[in-house]
């Protein structure tokens, strides 16, 4: 029985640190390397949420021009959106953002 237990615990071990360290390599940390949408006071522009990683966040809205965690609605006026030929929808720092890659 004791072995059992001593198995079972081993196996939640390595399921919790594979979890971990997989949603933390894919998150883009490094600034230098990507560039967010910002407003003029630098706060991210049409982004909303917290997030661990990519998949937790999506484009939302009427014209899907709000990177978010969650459903966000919006009137349908038009307006500008991030290129998305430029720029993706994902998380950075652990927020929900529009970014690109910088060009080295």
């Amino acid at each position: 029985m004791k072995r059992v237990i001593a198995i079972i615990l081993l196996i939640s071990l390595l399921f919790f640190i594979y979890f971990y360290f997989s949603t933390k390599t894919s998150q883009k940390q490094d600034s230098n390397k990507t560039e967010v949408l910002t407003n003029e006071k630098g706060a991210p522009l049409m982004a909303t949420g917290n997030c661990n990683q990519d998949t937790d966040c999506f484009p939302s809205g009427c014209s899907s021009q709000i990177c978010a965690n969650h459903e966000v609605i919006t009137t349908c006026e038009v307006v500008e959106i991030p290129e998305k030929e430029t720029y993706s929808c994902g998380c950075v720092e652990n927020r929900c953002v529009w970014y690109r890659d910088r060009k080295n």
